[in-house]
């Protein structure tokens, strides 16, 4: 009889206590409870966090992984704000990076116009030694060989109107003469041996 109302009781059990841990459940903020009651710095400590990790299965954990919404959830200030820039650029090979620039590619979309309008040709100017610029031209030039050359044109070209003037006046003078003797026009003096 022991032995049948033991498998009664048993039965009994089995049936009646998962409906009065389901009503407990339902009835009981578990969380706070736990909170209250479990001590989960000593459950983690006794935690094999390298045989979990061993267990994970990243292959399909990032497979499943939205990284576009992990992404948009993150607000990248903060990161920014922990970033030392100067030691990122230390660490650029500078050299190497405009090793790789195309110049010719980036000279090509720069419109020399746009560049030129941004100058302060005023500013420029007025760094400029300009006495010094004059001294320079007239030392790279032979201004004393230029100078000889026009002043021996000039008189050549001179001596050219002065001589061209001289027949001139000798043949206006001629003319008057033969007028004046009333010797045919062109005729001329007669030559003297």
């Amino acid at each position: 009889m022991v032995s049948t109302l033991d498998g009664w009781l048993e039965t009994a059990l089995r049936a009646l206590v998962p409906r009065v841990v389901d009503a407990l459940v339902a009835s009981v903020d578990l969380t706070d409870l736990v909170r209250r009651h479990v001590d989960l710095d000593a459950l983690a400590g006794h935690l094999d966090v390298e045989a979990l990790v061993r267990r994970v299965d990243l292959d399909a954990l990032a497979a499943e992984l939205d990284v576009a919404a992990v992404v948009a959830r993150v607000d990248p200030a903060p990161v920014v704000a922990r970033i030392d820039l100067d030691e990122v650029v230390a660490r650029v090979d500078l050299d190497a990076v405009a090793a790789r620039l195309d110049l010719e590619r980036l000279l090509a979309r720069v419109d020399p116009d746009t560049v030129v309008a941004r100058v302060d040709l005023d500013a420029v100017i007025a760094r400029i030694d300009l006495v010094a610029l004059a001294r320079e031209v007239i030392d790279a030039v032979d201004l004393p060989e230029i100078v000889r050359s026009s002043t021996g044109t000039m008189a050549t070209d001179a001596v050219r109107s002065v001589r061209s003037e001289t027949m001139r006046a000798d043949d206006a003078v001629a003319g008057f003469v033969d007028r004046l003797l009333r010797r045919p026009p062109g005729r001329g003096a007669p030559v003297l041996p």
